[in-house]
């Protein structure tokens, strides 16, 4: 039993990374053989691992047709950033106010490969997405708080918001990072928390006004 639960999360985070990777694509119907082969993982598990992420909401049981990954339109966007504005508000003030410099160095570290005078070409915007993805996910990890960790993992909201891609250009949002890192750098948990939700909240606005 403890095994097959081992397997089971294991095909869960792998497939997540999978949809973080883009290896699996908003609207993409799920081949569970494919799946398998490429995770060297027996079908029992990753059948667990969907079934979780139907649950989740991630991936979506069409009758007939199979199983596919679920789109998200803008406007469930739009509230979801309106989520993670408060989820990651309050985790980048725990982290800060719990944690040490040496333990904090993950977050100071991020977007130093970048500059406000960088050209961001196709292969930039690629790099820099996974440094956004990084960035926001040790947010959270750093918190050290279950119960906000459970609740990301509950919803994957981040997983969601990043379907799209980046959904602000790097150019409209490195300068923010780089002041919420300035502030996480100086142990300024109250200024990193107010950055962060405003971050978010511009997306939240830049969403509804380009899109919807």
């Amino acid at each position: 039993m403890v095994k097959k639960s081992i397997l089971s999360e294991l095909a869960y985070e792998k497939i997540i990374q999978m949809l973080f990777d883009k290896i699996i694509d908003a609207g993409e119907k799920i081949n569970k053989q494919d799946i398998v082969n490429a995770l060297g993982i027996s079908m029992t598990p990753i059948n667990e691992a969907i079934n979780r992420l139907i649950g989740e909401g991630i991936l979506e049981q069409r009758n007939p047709g199979g199983i596919f990954v679920r789109e998200f339109t803008y406007e469930d966007l739009r509230d979801l950033f309106a989520v993670r504005a408060g989820i990651e508000g309050v985790a980048i003030r725990l982290s800060i106010e719990k944690a040490s410099k040496e333990d904090l160095k993950p977050l100071v570290g991020c977007f130093s490969q970048f500059s406000e005078e960088s050209v961001f070409s196709k292969s930039m915007i690629q790099k820099y997405l996974k440094e956004d993805q990084y960035f926001h996910r040790t947010i959270l990890s750093l918190a050290g708080n279950r119960f906000l960790t459970d609740l990301n993992k509950s919803f994957e909201i981040l997983l969601k918001c990043y379907q799209q891609g980046l959904v602000r250009p790097p150019e409209m949002t490195l300068g923010e990072h780089l002041q919420i890192i300035d502030a996480v750098a100086r142990q300024d948990a109250v200024a990193a928390q107010n950055l962060l939700m405003e971050h978010h909240l511009t997306t939240m606005h830049y969403i509804q006004e380009t899109y919807l």
